[in-house]
């Protein structure tokens, strides 16, 4: 049985047809953590928006009142997964992901690798979250999803996200 899940999931990886999530997201809220550093980070008008199923999008301004570099540290975390991961917040905004990059483009900063990242107003026009970008598979329930950025010298946190999605 397991032979014949991984022969159809390396089918499905390798059938250009196939494109998407076999699921429906739906997000629930997203915020910032209200507790956040506001003398480092302004959010202005960001906001996401649904477009489609499993398509989202985000737009409007931040404000870094500070450079950003790898004196600075961004964890994503997932509940009920048991799921963490910290990187050196460069690390992360150079990453060659495709997901980065494109992000990196909408927020017009200038390519390659950026960092630390000055201190500025930056636009993110039309950021795209595609049904591509996410994962084949995922188990129907509701998660929250924690981004969080904080201070490598004193561990303060700098911003969070919280994403309160469903999977259906």
């Amino acid at each position: 049985m397991l032979f014949l899940l991984l022969v159809m999931v390396k089918l499905l990886e390798q059938n250009s047809a196939v494109k998407g999530a076999l699921y429906e997201v739906t997000i629930d809220s997203f915020e910032p953590v209200s507790n956040y550093d506001k003398t480092a980070i302004l959010l202005g008008t960001i906001r996401l928006t649904r477009m489609s199923r499993n398509n989202f999008v985000v737009t409007g301004d931040v404000e870094y009142l500070k450079n950003f570099g790898n004196e600075y540290t961004v964890r994503n975390s997932l509940d009920r997964l048991i799921y963490a991961k910290s990187e050196p917040f460069c690390d992360l905004f150079n990453s060659p992901y495709v997901f980065m990059k494109r992000f990196r483009e909408a927020s017009g900063v200038p390519p390659g690798n950026y960092c630390p990242l000055p201190k500025n107003r930056y636009v993110v026009d039309n950021f795209r979250i595609q049904d591509t970008d996410l994962p084949l598979v995922a188990l129907k329930d509701t998660y929250t999803i924690s981004v969080e950025a904080t201070a490598v010298a004193d561990g303060h946190r700098v911003i969070a996200f919280k994403f309160r999605v469903t999977i259906k």
